[in-house]
């Protein structure tokens, strides 16, 4: 199966989990596109869309991502 299509059930299953009617485009945004620090500056549309425990969750694991990342960078 392709990352395509792993990346569009991923979508789909944030959309199930926070209920929410924010578009696909904004969630790959806030689960894709956006680090940890350009999800602190779209705070305010994220939390909106998607809610608190949803935007802590993302948060928290944009932290990990980024820190994953600078152990793993030779």
């Amino acid at each position: 199966m392709s990352d395509e299509y792993f990346r569009t059930e991923n979508i789909r299953l944030w959309r199930t989990q926070t209920r929410t009617t924010v578009s696909d485009r904004e969630i790959e945004d806030y689960i894709y596109i956006y680090s940890a620090d350009g999800l602190k500056t779209h705070k305010s549309s994220c939390f909106k869309d998607m809610g608190d425990d949803a935007y802590q969750f993302l948060l928290f694991a944009k932290l990990w991502e980024k820190a994953r990342d600078e152990m793993n960078a030779p």
